[in-house]
């Protein structure tokens, strides 16, 4: 079997070859070894910024600043990282704790929350079961909300776009809908490019809501856009992942098997030079742009 992997730095975004089935055999070969990987659960959040790489699962956060490695083991759903400040937010069931350079400064209360994005307005919004609300960047102070029910956010950094039994566009300054459409699943928006992923399809819109293009997939278990949002990933239940182009979705490649188990979660580098892979095996695996995918280990991080 053939994988490909991420090449070419001068364009400004990764081309693909094909490797050798060699290089297969090496990543299987590692893969079968047990110590490779660092969590014993199903990764659900992975995140690459200036100064962290950060992996998640249920019960253990992952941190490496690329000095060192340290591990926390909280209970949690999710994990979402300020891209410049060292501003960390950790989802649990009934609160949302605010670390501070990993020192924990704040929690909010709230009922099941799932996501966070951060706002220019030096803040931040949260979804939950009491709706979507935004809060200081600095002291976790309430600022204001909207009553809707939403499972994923994204932002263009001053409105806020909610995934959920619709989709919506939140007005965050003035706290009111801008716009709804009755279609329900989560939401992946970066730089006016929103994915929309439900059982069976996944749709493109755009920042008023226009739908770009449709098309059935199966077997989708996550999403990941490119900052620019020019491009988007699918992981599979099978391990494998697939490489389109956002505004036309025009298919560019498909890496096959990446992994053994369904991929749950991928995150791209702002450069887009790097790709972080994780699965329901908790093994996580970095691709670079141009080396074979290299499969992350604590013990090399120390």
């Amino acid at each position: 079997m053939l994988i490909t992997s991420l090449l070419n730095r001068s364009k400004g975004f990764s081309q693909y070859i094909i490797e050798n089935e060699e290089q297969r055999s090496f990543l299987k070969l590692h893969q079968s070894n047990s110590f490779i990987t660092p969590h014993n659960q199903p990764i659900h959040s992975l995140q690459q910024t200036s100064q962290y790489t950060i992996i998640a699962s249920c019960d253990q956060i992952t941190i490496n600043n690329y000095k060192q490695t340290n591990n926390i083991f909280i209970n949690q759903k999710s994990v979402r990282c300020h891209p410049c400040l060292p501003l960390t937010i950790v989802l649990q069931q009934r609160l949302s704790k605010l670390y501070y350079e990993w020192n924990i400064f704040e929690s909010i209360y709230s009922k099941n929350p799932t996501d966070v994005v951060f706002l220019l307005s030096n803040s931040f919004a949260l979804s939950s079961e009491d709706g979507v609300n935004i809060f200081d960047n600095q002291t976790g102070k309430l600022l204001g909300g909207i009553v809707v029910e939403a499972n994923s956010l994204g932002t263009d950094g001053v409105d806020v776009y909610c995934g959920g039994k619709s989709q919506y566009c939140l007005d965050m300054k003035m706290f009111k809908k801008r716009w709804e459409i009755p279609r329900s699943g989560t939401l992946t928006m970066k730089n006016g490019i929103g994915i929309i992923k439900d059982l069976s399809t996944i749709s493109a819109i755009d920042l008023n809501g226009k739908y770009l293009w449709t098309m059935e997939k199966k077997g989708v278990n996550c999403v990941e856009l490119s900052d620019d949002g020019q491009y988007f990933l699918l992981g599979y239940q099978n391990g494998s992942i697939d490489l389109f182009q956002s505004q036309t979705s025009t298919q560019l490649c498909t890496l096959e098997r990446l992994h053994d188990e369904p991929i749950t979660a991928m995150n791209w580098s702002s450069s887009q030079l790097q790709l972080l892979t994780g699965s329901k095996d908790g093994l996580v695996m970095r691709w670079d742009y141009f080396n074979k995918p290299e499969i992350i280990n604590t013990d090399e991080w120390e």
